[in-house]
């Protein structure tokens, strides 16, 4: 079964309520270039069984239901949790960059 959905960024269905929604994957659910620094941490199915299952319980349920077609499908090994978004080239132009910091200098 392919690991991934479409995610149609012009579907006037799709909510839009993150500002960065549509930068990191394609129209056809693939991850498009994404430059920038985060901490991360992964989710493993050895460190992290009751975490790794629920994600993947979580994505069957997902898959079959009908708004599957408004989310991508990742792979497990590219499961993580956000520990800390530092900077990414999106953000650099958004109304998130500090006022006092221009964004040349970076």
């Amino acid at each position: 079964m392919n690991e991934q959905f479409a995610i149609p960024a012009n579907n006037p269905n799709m909510p839009m309520n993150d500002p960065f929604t549509g930068f990191k994957l394609d129209n056809d659910g693939s991850f498009k270039h994404f430059p920038g620094n985060t901490i991360v941490s992964f989710v493993t199915k050895e460190e992290h069984a009751i975490w790794y299952k629920a994600l993947m319980t979580s994505q069957e349920i997902l898959r079959s239901s009908r708004i599957a077609q408004f989310f991508s499908i990742v792979p497990p090994q590219t499961f993580h949790i956000t520990i800390f978004d530092l900077i990414t080239d999106v953000g650099r132009n958004s109304q998130y960059w500090p006022a006092h910091i221009p964004v040349s200098d970076c």
